[in-house]
Parts: C-alpha cells; sequence; structure tokens
C-alpha cells in the first residue's frame, strides 16, 4: 500500500485532504517520496516486494480520471523489478535463500474470484492479465515440497517453505477489513488447500493495520500440537511445536494515513493481536527452529510485543497421513 497513492483525491478518506495536490500527478509524487524514503535501505539489502490493492491505480474508486501509465499496477510494476517469470512482471515470484523457499504471491488478480479482473469497473477499477498464477504457484510449491530435506541431508533442499502476499486469510477483522465483500474467504478457500497439499510453514500478509497471529490452522481449525509457552531471556515465548498446518502471520502496522485498526470482533481463531505501530523480524536459525519477533514503536523507541518461535523436531512433518483437528467456531 504504496503511501495510499490512490486514496489522495478521496474526500471521505483520511488521506484525502493532506495530499500535494488533486489528480494522477499526486499519485506519481507519492510514489517518489516512498521510493526516496526507501532508498537508503533498499539500496543496501534486497528489498522484496509484493503488490496490495492500493498499487492498483491512481484511483481506489475506479479507472475514471487516470491515464492508462497509471492503471493496472503500472507505477508498481515499473519501479520495481522481482525475479518473476514470463508475463508475471513481478507481481509473483519465487526465490531461494540457502534452505528457505520463499514465494511472493498477488493476492488481488489473476486468480478465480480474485478482488481485481479486466473487467472490474467499480472499486479499484480493472487489473490483472499477468499469466496463470494458480498454475505457476501448484507447480512451484510441488517442487519445492518434493525437494524437502530428510534427515541427514544438508545440501540442495529445502527445510522451510514461507509464502508471503498483501491479504492475510485470517484476521480478526474480516468482516471490516474486506473489500470487495467476502474477498479474503475466497482468497482463502482458495489457496488455503495448496497452502496445506504442499506443507507451506508460514504466510506472512498484511492489509490490515495491525499486528496478528493464527495458526497453526486450517479452515477454521486448529491443528494438533498448537501453542506452548516458553521463557526466553525473562520474557514469554509462544511456540509451535511440530506444526501440522501453516502458521498464519499478519503485519500491516507499519504506518499508514488510516491509522492503526483495533481488534475486530472475529477472534475464536486469533491468539494475539497487537493495535500498536510495529515492525517484525523474522529469522531462521537452523533446520528446526524459526524465530518471528513482533516489535512496537513510539518515537525512535521499539518494543518487543511478543516472540514466536516454530520448532520442528524432525526435518520432515508427515502431513499427507492426516491431522487431528478441534472446533473452535
Amino acid at each position: 500500500d504504496i503511501g495510499y497513492g490512490d486514496d489522495q483525491n478521496v474526500l471521505f478518506s483520511k488521506c484525502g485532504l493532506s495530499r500535494l495536490d488533486n489528480g494522477p500527478s499526486a499519485y506519481e509524487k507519492v510514489y517518489d517520496i516512498f521510493m526516496s524514503k526507501i532508498e537508503p535501505l533498499a539500496s543496501t539489502v534486497p528489498y522484496m516486494v509484493i503488490p496490495g490493492n492500493h498499487e492498483r491505480g491512481c484511483s481506489i474508486l475506479t479507472d475514471i480520471g487516470c491515464p492508462q501509465s497509471m492503471r493496472n499496477f503500472s507505477a508498481y510494476r515499473h519501479r520495481f523489478r522481482m525475479p518473476s517469470i514470463g508475463d508475471a512482471d513481478s507481481m509473483f515470484y519465487s526465490f531461494d535463500y540457502r534452505d528457505v523457499h520463499i514465494i511472493g504471491m498477488n493476492s488481488e488478480s489473476d486468480y478465480p474470484g480474485a478482488p481485481t479482473t479486466p473487467e472490474t469497473f467499480i472499486g479499484g477499477g480493472a487489473g490483472g492479465g499477468f499469466g496463470n498464477q494458480t498454475q505457476w504457484l501448484e507447480l512451484d510449491l510441488k517442487r519445492a515440497s518434493s525437494q524437502r530435506c530428510r534427515r541427514g541431508q544438508a545440501k540442495n533442499c529445502y527445510n522451510w517453505i514461507i509464502v508471503y502476499g498483501h491479504r492475510p486469510m485470517y484476521t480478526s477483522r474480516r468482516m471490516i477489513h474486506d473489500w470487495p465483500v467476502g474477498s479474503q474467504e475466497v482468497f482463502r478457500k482458495f489457496f488455503e488447500p495448496i497452502f496445506h497439499k504442499h506443507g507451506v510453514d508460514v504466510y506472512i500478509g498484511a492489509h490490515v493495520h495491525n499486528y496478528e497471529r493464527v495458526g497453526p490452522i486450517l479452515n477454521y481449525y486448529k491443528c494438533t500440537e498448537s501453542e506452548k509457552l516458553a521463557t526466553q531471556s525473562g520474557k514469554v515465548a509462544h511456540v509451535y511445536y511440530n506444526p501440522l498446518c501453516t502458521v498464519h502471520l499478519t503485519n500491516g502496522a507499519a504506518g499508514n494515513c488510516e491509522g492503526i485498526d483495533p481488534q475486530g470482533p472475529v477472534v475464536s481463531h486469533v491468539d494475539s493481536t497487537v493495535a500498536k505501530p510495529g515492525y517484525a523480524l523474522f529469522k531462521v536459525f537452523n533446520a528446526t527452529h524459526l524465530k518471528w519477533d513482533y516489535f512496537s514503536t513510539s518515537g525512535n523507541v521499539a518494543k518487543l510485543e511478543e516472540s514466536v518461535w516454530i520448532i520442528k523436531t524432525t526435518n520432515a512433518v508427515v502431513r499427507e497421513a492426516g491431522i487431528e483437528v478441534m472446533s473452535i467456531k
């Protein structure tokens, strides 16, 4: 959601009254300001991005008034170059970092029921046409899952499969932060079975303006081997041992002109919510231990809000045998 540039001429938006000017030129100015601000970081470390709903075009409402050069994720696609192939044009891609396979997916277009299609008129305008993301994802995950590390194997294999995208699959604000209406459930129902089939360890989303932790979960049912507590440097750490389903982490609290969202009403599946601006550090220690730290920020001060560990005591968790679940609906 780069600078909420597409909100700049929407009067009812919290972002619409403080922009530099009106019209498409403000959209480009917001992008340029954002790019200047991230340059010190993005010029020194890999800065990996994926599109959100505010990258679709110069107005969040419709294509009317937006030139062709500012429609269909054009500002995003002309500023970033991700390791995508074919027609994907940085909209979805994957890469490897040591024993971790990482996938950036597009939650906004190019799958059945996506929020944005070539026929969309109201709610952002038309978009998409970047290839068969579903087929690509299936093939990519199939390859990665077939190369899972086995006991004693240390090279040319994956211990972790991580996916990130803009929209979360689970959030306490499902019925509030959901446009088009039902889009989160469409996204979850379509991709969650694919994630589970191929053993995705973690999905990281955003979109909702807070931090939430959910998981391991499948179709709103908590998997067994769920959360346990441990002590780490005098603080409580949350630990998921041998999760049999994907763990979901949502962090849309990095800061925006609309403010931070409080916890929503749909909380039965949510393990934690932090309604404070902040950021997260994600670290893979080895083949069995992965850690996520969430820090809230106030001015120049960062405070550790929670630590989450995922620990796998075997290199390959057998998912094909089926799982036991308990209903939390």
